[in-house]
């Protein structure tokens, strides 16, 4: 579904830009709306980790079965980020092809797209760590070393870590999507803003990073959810 939408939303803001004669505004709105996605999935995601919480506090889960619930809503995000790569992939060859046109050019939609970007990697990570101490906080063996990284924390502090984290990932969520829709609105009625290669690259690896990250959780969520233990020597269980 989340590819769907990170497609359809794409699509519908590379032909405004055509439609408009504001082709080189694509750099710009393209990257925002690869992002936008991903990052309302990162919200709704940390929002149901609520539901979890009072759910396993109502009817208490298995490891296993926690672990498959926090899979669940970790899908969406995936297959976003899934979606925002294939998006800049195809944005990077377009843009490629974009003759370079003289004149003033805006750098509003600039600062916004990369503000927005800054608050979305951000909030990822955010979101990533919540559900590492979630993890670790729920897990039986004590000698796995996700326990391990927070044995030295009390109870009340890993709670209020996980506070902290679930807030970040809404907030920034929020923000960085507010961001993103803002680069699109000035992209497409501002001043012409000059085709960004380079900055279309940028924005296609931290995509990439981000979805090589949370395919690597899904993977510990998943190993979990079936054996019934942590993963060890993965980069985010370590």
């Amino acid at each position: 579904m989340t590819v769907g939408a990170s497609a359809a939303l794409f699509l519908v803001v590379l032909i405004l830009c055509f439609l408009l004669r504001r082709s080189h505004a694509a750099s710009m709105a393209g990257i925002a709306a690869a992002f936008l996605v991903p990052m309302i999935a990162v919200g709704f995601s940390a929002r149901q980790y609520a539901r979890i919480f009072s759910e396993l506090g109502a009817h208490p889960m298995g490891f296993a079965e926690i672990a498959v619930a926090i899979w669940n809503e970790n899908q969406p995000v995936l297959f976003g980020f899934y979606g925002g790569t294939a998006a800049l992939f195809i944005l990077l060859i377009v843009v490629a092809y974009l003759k370079d046109e003289q004149g003033k050019s805006s750098w509003a939609p600039a600062v916004m797209v990369t503000i927005g970007m800054l608050g979305a990697v951000t909030g990822f990570s955010a979101f990533i760590s919540m559900n590492r101490l979630t993890l670790a906080v729920i897990d039986p063996v004590q000698t796995d070393s996700l326990v391990r990284s927070i044995q030295r924390m009390s109870l009340a502090g890993v709670s209020q870590a996980v506070a902290f984290r679930l807030l970040a990932a809404l907030s920034l969520a929020a923000i960085s999507s507010t961001f993103f829709l803002l680069t699109i609105v000035l992209a497409l009625t501002a001043e012409q803003s000059r085709k960004n290669v380079a900055v279309v690259l940028i924005a296609l690896l931290i995509m990439i990073g981000c979805a090589s990250v949370e395919r690597s959780w899904c993977f510990v969520l998943e190993t979990t959810a079936r054996s019934g233990r942590v993963p060890v020597n993965t980069l985010l269980t370590r």
